[in-house]
């Protein structure tokens, strides 16, 4: 158990609490400083200055101490360090000890833990085998080894210390007793430097999200042609809203108006026709004010007369009847996409039923290709987020998902053995309805962002995904902070999203304090 070995020697760390460590008395500092100076004078330029707690830092770690210029500064200055700082003499019981201790770590799970030198020193890349900064889940970058590699800074600067205690452990059961009891009082505690940052622990829903391109704007055009003979006098304009009632074009300045419905007007509406497309016209005079007739499937006198007023107010001869060409049934409101001919142009059956425009609906929607593969991410009524340009996020919700995967380029024939790629490259259209119209501004079409919802967890404790630690024996844990000491928790981790990671563990709970890097 690797666990032991570190547990170990961290307690026996802390029963042997002599040398340096803490004691930053004004004479002990002032020698240390005075020791660094001596090294810088003497062959050794990058030699750190001591920080408040009395150690060197990271910038000593970074000098090569089998340097001869290294030695032979350290020779000739080390007699102005405090009595306990000097432990750069190594006896050979110690290096012995600290063989056992390599052993130990190779006996429980890192077989290729390296031995000391001669000196006494492990290689640098010791501190590797015991902990590593890990990539975690969920593409959310690394985790900060915090406490694990102070630790083996620590080690470094107390190798000597701790090998004599390793030494009793492993000789004596006693003496290895006795020391385990020295630890007993604080095996779960640690009066550490506080992190340089905090975070709590919360209890929240933890989404996590999947991100699809998508396009902004008002769907694919209908075009729309001339079913009545004559010149166009005058077209909609592009971008305008035509409503019920209101003229899409004018033939010879005869307006051909819209009204809505579904079914296209393929036949004369007069006196005596009856089906669906007659409630469908009955409708719309009786949204446009028109009373006297009963809303049914029978074209009656009643609606005979008001058909009368109706071209009346058009400026259409008052036949009472309705003539194919006279209307066109569309969804709804209708936006003008584009005006497909030009004034002056004849049109009509005696021309092929040229296109005279193409319109949208009124209301700007997001189209979004799936892959296959993620169809499972969209529901029709389920909600989605959009990201427009800019970075304004909105609620959207998903009213229509496609049930047929068409191929990105449906019009270019692959090469044999490409249907493969053809199947991958395949998508599910998914249509998204943004509520808040007017939080789109002015655009009409635009490149957006779609996040579908692929898991979701509700009432779980969370952490910043940078308060995880890498522990040496394997897993992950936080460090929790309790005023001024700090101790080590070990966490089960669950889902990664947004930044944040879902934990539990016996010794965690909501609205604690964990540590954080800067």
């Amino acid at each position: 158990m690797i666990a032991l070995c570190v547990v170990l020697l961290m307690v026996l760390t802390a029963c042997n609490r002599g040398g340096h460590n803490g004691d930053t008395t004004g004479s002990d500092m002032d020698k240390r400083r005075a020791y660094a100076q001596c090294m810088r004078n003497n062959g050794v330029p990058d030699f750190p200055d001591p920080n408040p707690s009395g150690d060197y830092g990271t910038g000593h770690d970074s000098i090569d101490r089998d340097d001869p210029r290294y030695k032979a500064a350290n020779e000739k200055c080390r007699d102005l360090l405090p009595a306990g700082d000097k432990h750069d003499v190594v006896d050979p019981a110690t290096v012995q000890n600290l063989v056992k201790f390599a052993q130990c770590m190779r006996d429980n799970g890192v077989p290729d833990f390296p031995d000391p030198d001669a000196d006494g020193k492990f290689p640098r890349d010791a501190e590797q085998k015991g902990a590593q900064r890990p990539h975690v889940p969920g593409r959310l970058g690394e985790v900060p080894q915090g406490p694990a590699a102070a630790w083996w800074r620590m080690m470094r600067q107390r190798t000597l210390a701790i090998a004599a205690a390793v030494g009793v452990l492993v000789v004596g059961g006693v003496a290895a007793r006795a020391v385990v009891s020295c630890g007993s009082a604080a095996k779960s505690t640690t009066q550490a430097k506080r992190p340089p940052a905090t975070a709590e622990v919360t209890r929240t829903t933890l989404v996590e999200t999947k991100t699809v391109t998508g396009t902004l704007g008002y769907g694919d055009p209908v075009p729309l042609g001339a079913a009545g003979e004559g010149m166009l006098t005058w077209i909609a304009a592009r971008g305008s809203t035509v409503n019920r009632g209101e003229p899409l074009f004018k033939i010879d300045q005869r307006p051909v108006v819209s009204l809505y419905g579904s079914v296209p007007l393929y036949r004369a509406l007069r006196v005596g026709v009856t089906g669906s497309d007659v409630r469908q016209l009955e409708a719309n005079l009786s949204g446009l004010g028109y009373t006297g007739f009963t809303v049914d499937n029978t074209f009656t006198a009643g609606t005979a007369k008001a058909v009368r007023d109706w071209q009346s107010r058009l400026g259409r001869p008052m036949t009472g009847a309705v003539e194919p060409g006279q209307v066109v049934f569309t969804p709804g409101p209708v936006r003008i996409a584009a005006q497909e001919a030009r004034v002056g142009q004849v049109v009509g059956r005696a021309e092929g039923g040229a296109t005279v425009l193409s319109y949208t609906g009124t209301t700007r929607l997001v189209s979004v290709g799936l892959e296959v593969a993620d169809q499972a991410l969209a529901a029709a009524g389920g909600k989605v987020t959009v990201t427009i340009p800019g970075g304004k996020r909105l609620t959207g919700t998903i009213t229509n998902v496609g049930t047929v995967a068409a191929a990105l380029d449906q019009g270019t024939e692959g090469a044999p053995g490409q249907a493969g790629q053809v199947a991958a490259e395949a998508r599910i259209a998914v249509i998204v309805k943004i509520a808040d119209q007017q939080a789109l501004g002015r655009l009409e079409a635009a490149p957006v962002d779609v996040d579908f919802v692929s898991q979701k967890r509700e009432g779980v404790l969370t952490v910043p995904v940078a308060a995880l630690l890498a522990l040496p024996e394997g897993g992950y844990g936080v460090e929790v902070v309790e005023g001024s000491a700090t101790r080590i928790v070990p966490v089960n981790t669950r889902l990664f999203a947004a930044g944040h990671v879902e934990i539990d563990g016996s010794g965690v709970a909501e609205g604690m304090t964990v540590g954080m890097p800067r």
